[in-house]
């Protein structure tokens, strides 16, 4: 079985793609669908579980296909499940501005994960993790990872440099309309 959650949140591009791969492979797929407005032609969809179901059904899959959210990775992590993760992006209005990703590249490098960018190359990366993926296993009672130091040069940028980046005002730039 295949598990594709999304967390809380809409996700219409990650649904409807994956809709389309259960219909070409021959592996069920379970979606967790979140607040994603689609109706499921081929995988069997749910919008939301409790938090222990959802650990039920990445335990007993085969692959976990998610956004970025730290908390289904570290569960896949937790029983060996391979996992393909495609972050939501801004320019598909999936989030209001792009994760950095420090995260699931830290893990990437460690050859842990697979990260899609590319929805259209998904059902490449499921096969590949079928077929020839060899996946390194962070270590399950301390879940730690290695940030490489060549990575945490391209992609460390302190707080206030990343703030500049976001596109809402600082609470500072804001004019109170109640004279406060």
């Amino acid at each position: 079985m295949i598990f594709v959650t999304v967390g809380s949140s809409a996700f219409p591009r990650l649904i409807k793609k994956m809709d389309e791969i259960a219909e070409e492979i021959d592996e069920p797929v379970v979606m967790q669908t979140g607040l994603t407005r689609y109706s499921c032609r081929q995988a069997k969809c749910f919008r939301f579980l409790d938090h222990e179901d959802i650990v039920s059904y990445i335990e007993k899959s085969r692959i976990v296909v998610c956004h970025d959210g730290v908390g289904t990775i570290l569960s896949a992590l937790q029983f060996d499940i391979p996992i393909i993760t495609v972050p939501r992006l801004k320019k598909f209005g999936e989030t209001y501005f792009d994760n950095k990703g420090d995260f699931i590249i830290a893990l990437a490098s460690e050859n842990t994960i697979e990260i899609v960018y590319d929805i259209d190359k998904l059902k490449s990366a499921i096969e590949h993790v079928f077929t020839v993926k060899p996946y390194v296993r962070l270590d399950k009672p301390t879940l730690s990872l290695r940030f490489p130091s060549e990575l945490r040069a391209e992609t460390y940028r302190p707080h206030a440099e990343r703030e500049q980046d976001m596109t809402w005002p600082r609470p500072d730039e804001v004019e109170s309309s109640n004279g406060l």
